[in-house]
């Protein structure tokens, strides 16, 4: 118990460390400053791209670094301040020290060789890329995300929910080696479908018989300083994916 208090000390003393040296930057100069962001590496491939060249252009005094980890690694980062602010999903609850602002959510779908015709689709849904049932594709090779990601979660209780067990061929930390894999038409994965980059040659994507959805955050630690530039860029960044979804619906 001595030993928990002692660490719960250490990380409100950085923290209020850290708050200082914002406040200072901000007296100093408030168009600009030093913004610690982080993110897990499938969202640093997909979503930064996207947002940090725009933002840079309108803010080039700012001074962006980037961490990459997984969601609990992130979450401890941004809570003891060596973090601002971080991209990031919740497992099955939210941290209560952190303040969670809504993006947008990623719906997890089956992606298939170009090759790949399904036996039958539902008979609510007979275009192409329709909906599914998995279950018919329990003899073919699976390449998924390792387990502890958590993605991973999700895709196994789909399966358990398909009521089989996936062959798989390989198991990866990177989701791009799971659509190079498809590709080369040697494997079917499931991963979330985001419409910011994802590459399309020679897959297909197509909607499972029942619907799995992650939703993604922009989070900053709760009664932390705030500084302009944090202002900033969370609403550079709403406005910007506001922006898109407005394209994509049109």
């Amino acid at each position: 118990m001595p030993e928990n208090n002692n660490i719960n000390a250490a990380e409100q003393i950085l923290s209020i460390i850290n708050d200082l040296k914002h406040n200072l930057e901000q007296i100093s100069n408030s168009s600009a400053g030093r913004l610690n962001i982080g993110c897990s590496p499938h969202f640093s491939s997909t979503l930064l791209p996207y947002i940090v060249p725009a933002f840079m252009k309108r803010y080039s005094n700012v001074q962006l670094n980037l961490a990459e980890g997984e969601r609990i690694e992130l979450e401890q980062k941004l809570v003891s301040g060596n973090l601002d602010l971080i991209f990031t999903t919740y497992g099955a609850s939210a941290n209560k020290n952190i303040e969670y602002i809504p993006l947008y959510q990623e719906e997890f779908m089956l992606i298939s060789p170009l090759n790949y015709i399904p036996q039958q689709y539902l008979p609510s849904d007979k275009q192409e890329n329709g909906f599914i049932d998995l279950k018919e594709l329990e003899n073919e090779y699976f390449v998924l995300i390792k387990p502890g990601h958590q993605m991973r979660f999700t895709i196994d209780r789909i399966f358990e929910d398909s009521g089989f067990v996936p062959k798989v061929l390989l198991e990866t930390d990177d989701w791009r080696t799971c659509l190079r894999l498809v590709e080369e038409a040697m494997a079917f994965t499931i991963l979330p479908y985001s419409r910011l980059d994802i590459p399309i040659n020679r897959i297909k994507f197509f909607r499972i018989n029942h619907t799995y959805y992650r939703k993604m955050f922009l989070c900053y630690r709760k009664k932390a300083y705030r500084t302009k530039i944090m202002d900033e860029f969370i609403n550079f960044t709403l406005s910007l994916l506001a922006e898109k979804e407005t394209k994509l619906q049109q």
